[in-house]
């Protein structure tokens, strides 16, 4: 497939479209392939990385601690989840587990190669408004991840953040590419075309003000935002002006 090779990287081409509200404030919007190979776009802070993160960064924001799972598949069951509908479904079925421990709003973004391997190895991440969790809370959670996947054993990794930076850096962390060389699975790079894979669920839960702002920020993590508005890529993002607060016409 051509769509495969088609990158920014290869078309050595930068594309924008142009956009203005009726108060005559304008704005371009740079476009990028978003894939995970692109040697643009799978970089570690680039332009397609900085967007999953800013349409995220508020909600973690409201976020007094944050919860991290980590759901990793077991090599025995992972080929049967080798297709957008299974993961999507699987997705959601943690997710209505996670809710029925008490866990009303989150957010799940799926990795699909593990930090040293080119073998498949999806695990889903979950980002979530929580702190200590029991270790009989978390053996239940496991049970009921298992029951999903119907194997006796199933690995639930679960840490929490406290402070600003180490939110932030898990942000960062989760919505990273990780599928950065699509010969590493060629289907599953043809398969996952489409895919959504930055989920949220809790509506009408995310209306509270943010408990941290990005000048909590200190080191490496205050250094990362320098000079990024958050609230500006956001509202460019929806089609609203971040100016005024009039819809864009592009």
């Amino acid at each position: 497939s051509s769509w495969l090779g088609t990158t920014c990287d290869k078309e050595g081409v930068g594309w924008f479209i142009a956009g203005e509200c009726e108060n005559g404030h304008r704005f371009a919007k740079e476009l990028v392939c978003g894939k995970d190979w692109c040697g643009v776009c799978g970089e570690d802070g680039s332009v397609a990385h900085m967007r999953r993160l800013a349409r995220w960064l508020p909600k973690v924001q409201q976020f007094g601690t944050m919860g991290y799972f980590v759901f990793t598949l077991p090599e025995s069951v992972r080929g049967k989840y080798r297709a957008k509908k299974a993961l999507a479904d699987l997705g959601h079925q943690v997710q209505e587990l996670l809710k029925s421990y008490g866990y009303s709003r989150g957010l799940r973004r799926w990795h699909f190669f593990g930090d040293k391997s080119a073998k498949y190895h999806p695990h889903l991440n979950v980002l979530v408004n929580g702190g200590f969790v029991s270790p009989r809370k978390l053996d239940s959670i496991k049970r009921g991840y298992a029951s999903l996947l119907r194997v006796d054993l199933a690995d639930v990794n679960y840490r929490y953040r406290r402070s600003p930076g180490m939110m932030w850096h898990t942000l960062r962390y989760v919505t990273r590419a990780t599928f950065r060389d699509y010969e590493w699975d060629i289907d599953m790079a043809l398969e996952l075309r489409g895919f959504r894979n930055m989920v949220v669920w809790g509506r009408g839960k995310w209306t509270g003000p943010a408990v941290w702002s990005l000048a909590d920020l200190k080191g490496k993590a205050r250094a990362d935002v320098e000079g990024f508005d958050v609230q500006a890529v956001e509202s460019l993002a929806a089609g609203v002006c971040p100016v005024c607060g009039k819809g864009l016409t592009w």
